[in-house]
């Protein structure tokens, strides 16, 4: 587990010591898993505890460690971007696959429905042109 391995470095920027509790905390839907957002949301804090502590560097006059702090904060930002984007095109396919299936269902719903009218109309008419066959037939006689 992901925890596990990183219990230690997780503790010191979080203050978080076990894997229930770090899912408590960003667990935001309380669903039992870290959904893609979640996941980001995490990523995002750590970004945050490193800028904080490379703004503290800074102050004490720790400039080369300030900057390489820096430079990783500016990394994990990059791939935090990547991530989402990829995130985002993930979600917009599937809601597109979604569309498509339900357009495609109401579009057979449309041509079953019609095709149902126009067998009912159809029927009707054969009905009638019998009908007036059957009348025609009848005055024929009549006027024998």
């Amino acid at each position: 587990m992901v925890f596990e391995k990183n219990k230690e470095t997780i503790y010191d920027l979080l203050r978080i010591q076990t894997a229930s509790d770090f899912v408590d905390v960003f667990d935001m839907d309380r669903d039992g898993f870290l959904n893609e957002d979640e996941q980001i949301l995490i990523f995002s804090l750590i970004k945050t505890k490193m800028q904080l502590l490379a703004r503290e560097l800074c102050n004490i006059l720790e400039y080369q460690m300030f900057k390489e702090l820096m430079r990783e904060v500016r990394q994990l930002e990059q791939d935090i971007v990547e991530y989402q984007d990829e995130l985002r095109k993930n979600i917009q396919e599937k809601q597109l696959t979604e569309y498509v299936k339900i357009g495609d269902e109401k579009l057979k719903e449309f041509y079953d429905d019609w095709e149902r009218h126009f067998t009912e109309f159809e029927n009707e008419s054969l009905q009638k042109i019998e009908d007036l066959k059957m009348e025609h037939e009848m005055q024929m006689e009549a006027l024998n």
